[in-house]
């Protein structure tokens, strides 16, 4: 019998390959803002770490639920195919401000970001084609033919 991996759809597959590099993406923009980010921070006059904890935890949180919706995109999980969405659809105007500032403060980092959030698109876009559409279905129960 052939294995759920090798069913799923080259859409599905290309989807969940943008979904991975916009989170690489989103590390490496991180480390092209450090400095901007750790500015930010001292200029907070926070005392102590909370600030580091703060922005360490979401960095965590964040790609560690994107790898969660990514395991159960490629498990066949439909309401992981609509939670992803629904954060990218609430997620874009939320960023573009930042995508903004990332254009004047530091242009590499704002083009990083253009092209994770393309991808990030282009990952959704996929998972709404036809054969993505097919395979996120539940399969029919098969019905006995001989049953009355």
């Amino acid at each position: 019998m052939e294995n759920q991996a090798s069913k799923i759809p080259a859409e599905i597959r290309k989807a969940i390959l943008m979904i991975i590099g916009s989170i690489a993406l989103g590390v490496v923009r991180f480390a092209l803002t450090y400095e901007q980010t750790k500015a930010k921070v001292e200029a907070a006059n926070i005392p102590g770490m909370a600030p580091w904890i703060f922005i360490i935890f979401t960095l965590i949180f964040s790609f560690g639920f994107n790898l969660v919706l990514l395991f159960f995109l490629s498990r066949r999980k439909n309401w992981a195919r609509i939670v992803f969405t629904i954060l990218f659809v609430i997620g874009v105007p939320m960023s573009l401000p930042y995508l903004m500032e990332a254009f004047n403060v530091a242009p590499v980092s704002g083009v990083v970001g253009a092209f994770q959030l393309a991808l990030q698109l282009y990952g959704v876009i996929l998972l709404y084609q036809t054969p993505s559409n097919v395979w996120f279905k539940k399969p029919q129960a098969p019905t006995d033919p001989t049953a009355t």
